[in-house]
């Protein structure tokens, strides 16, 4: 078991490496201080963009071992390093908190740490995953990539399990861990998604104290770890756990590009919401909806910088291209429990419009309870209204992400096949991590731009 947890040492090593590479390269990280401040930023970004990077080589035919996840995140660091000739340095400054107001923040970070260490204790005494979808096919999928050395459409293989059409970075990520551990043990696996966990948020507060003052970040960054559906999905080894993290982390970025237009974020932007839509099938529709939602911000400001946003928009379409296409020349089946082109027959759409209104009755309890998610997304909603005389476009982003989401989940329940209370008893529980999560990280911002003296629209 000790070789294990120094396998995912290793494995969190080379993540390390690619994410500062790639950090270095947009000037964000120029010195050992800038490194020590944006470690929790740089592992995110290194396991999003192996988990890119590695999810692109599975469809070209090669395996995962650790020796080409090394190499993957060697050749990103290299990119970071050659980008960084031409790429000047471009420190954040946080924002300070003087006067008493700053014992705000400390209670706030202090819940911070307690949390973690407790879900740090969990995870490392906790038994493998016992969620029946992790075993049904994510962790099936991963040990398939591992024993038959890349993705495989024989019997056992990665298209076996349930969902074969679904993206391949979630099992690709967990592969890479079992390649840096030397065996497909499961029990590891929550230390390494604790670690993940914990970057996650180190990244958050790297990149909101650059607006938002430490007594409302840190407050804030309190009730996102203590949400009581995050830290059940923290070690779950599902797919809404990883799409989770990513989107919000796409829609941090995204709303500090809206903020400050720097085209440094749309890149980090990208690179979360291309992860986000290799991870789960519901990923891409939210992807482009943020995307979609950036091009349509810088359409309307002045002067028009299309470019950042546009890349934005076409990154997650584009990392889900490769996948799309082997999945065709495979002919995997596209077994789901909805079909896409009901959307497109008025006669089926017709016939279960009983499921439309049973969803649209049950859902807001899901969306709104405090026993699941405390009271993050009332309190977004609430910031929205008081954000948006100030700063439309950082409310509008975060109502559009959140808007899809709730979309997105009924329309699903509308044309899906299981019996529709079933269905939403069985995933309505962990699907609106997708938009309470992002909800809980655009709080402190809007809240921050909500108190700012007005400025011209954007």
């Amino acid at each position: 078991m000790t070789s294990s947890y120094l396998g995912l040492a290793a494995l969190d090593a080379v993540l390390l490496l690619a994410g500062f590479g790639l950090l270095v390269g947009l000037g964000l990280v120029r010195s050992g201080w800038d490194a020590l401040r944006h470690a929790g930023l740089a592992l995110v970004a290194g396991w999003a963009a192996v988990g890119v990077a590695g999810s692109v080589a599975l469809v070209l035919g090669a395996p995962l071992d650790w020796w080409v996840v090394s190499l993957l995140a060697l050749a990103l660091a290299a990119g970071g390093l050659l980008l960084a000739r031409r790429v000047g340095a471009y420190r954040l400054s946080a924002v300070r908190e003087p006067g008493p107001a700053a014992w705000v923040a400390v209670a706030g970070a202090a819940v911070v740490v307690v949390q973690l260490a407790d879900l740090f204790r969990r995870s490392a005494s906790a038994a493998a995953t016992t969620e029946w979808d992790a075993w049904a096919f994510w962790l099936p999928k991963a040990i398939s990539i591992v024993e038959f050395g890349g993705l495989d459409t024989a019997e056992g293989g990665f298209t076996s399990f349930a969902g074969p059409n679904y993206p391949p970075l979630l099992p690709a990520l967990e592969a890479s861990a079992f390649a840096f551990m030397g065996d497909t043990g499961a029990v590891p696996l929550a230390v390494q998604h604790w670690v993940v966990a914990a970057a996650f948020v180190a990244a958050l507060a790297s990149l909101l104290s650059v607006r938002v003052r430490p007594a409302v970040l840190w407050p804030s960054l309190a009730m996102l770890v203590l949400l009581p559906t995050f830290t059940v999905l923290v070690g779950s080894s599902l797919g809404d756990e990883a799409l989770m993290l990513l989107l919000a982390l796409g829609g941090a970025c995204g709303a500090l590009w809206v903020l400050e237009r720097d085209p440094r974020y749309a890149v980090l932007t990208g690179l979360f919401l291309a992860a986000a839509a290799l991870t789960k099938n519901e990923g891409p529709a939210i992807a482009v909806a943020l995307g979609a939602t950036m091009l349509g911000v810088a359409l309307v400001r002045r002067p028009r910088r299309l470019l950042a946003p546009a890349l934005v928009l076409v990154a997650p379409l584009a990392a889900l291209a490769p996948w799309s296409l082997w999945i065709r020349l495979n002919d995997v089946p596209a077994q789901s429990d909805y079909r896409g082109s009901d959307l497109l027959d008025p006669g089926v759409l017709a016939d279960r419009l009983d499921r439309l209104s049973f969803a649209a009755r049950e859902l807001p309890a899901y969306l709104f309870e405090p026993g699941r998610w405390l009271l993050a997304l009332p309190l977004m909603l609430a910031a929205v209204v008081l954000a948006a005389p100030r700063r439309p476009a950082l409310s509008l982003l975060a109502f559009v992400h959140v808007g899809a989401v709730t979309a997105g989940l009924l329309v699903v329940y509308w044309i899906g096949s299981p019996p529709v209370d079933f269905y939403v008893a069985t995933t309505a529980g962990r699907l609106p991590a997708l938009a309470v999560v992002p909800a809980a990280v655009y709080l402190p911002l809007l809240l921050a731009e909500a108190s700012r003296p007005k400025q011209p629209p954007g």
